[in-house]
């Protein structure tokens, strides 16, 4: 009775074995673990069979030039929500805010209190009149208001 249903287990386990080993894909994977913050470069990924993750990122050109959310370990799947673009604004720093409206465009200085990504919205501080306001990341230290929101 115990051969059997150590059989059967073996049986089981070979079966869920060879189910996984079908599942596998390939996808670009880092060959290095990868700090939370860090840069992920051509020569730290590869292409690998893994086993599928949700939104798992299968392709080099998704995985390369992205910052890390969080540390990432070398073999294995990246999911897309692991990896975001890097930040061209960083908190705290110096910006350049450009209002557009109408055709007219105005530069102030402001100060950014919050980390964005090329795209991103974030709030920027007037350090003149210490005015919050809400702006798009267009490049490195340069955010921009469209229209009437300052």
């Amino acid at each position: 009775m115990i051969k059997r249903i150590l059989l059967i287990c073996a049986l089981t386990l070979l079966s869920q074995a060879a189910q996984a080993a079908g599942n596998l894909v390939n996808a670009a994977v880092l060959i290095v673990p990868v700090r939370a913050g860090e840069i992920i470069h051509a020569d730290m990924v590869e292409y690998r069979e893994v086993r599928p993750i949700t939104s798992i990122i299968m392709n080099e050109n998704e995985l390369i030039g992205k910052q890390a959310r969080t540390t990432l370990r070398a073999g294995v799947g990246v999911s897309r929500n692991q990896v975001r673009m890097p930040y061209s604004v960083l908190r705290n720093r110096p910006v350049t805010v450009r209002y557009v409206n109408h055709g007219m465009v105005m530069t102030i200085q402001g100060r950014a209190l919050d980390n964005g990504a090329k795209g991103e919205l974030i709030r920027v501080q007037n350090t003149k009149s210490n005015k919050i306001v809400d702006a798009v990341v267009m490049s490195s230290s340069v955010v921009q208001i469209n229209g009437d929101r300052m």
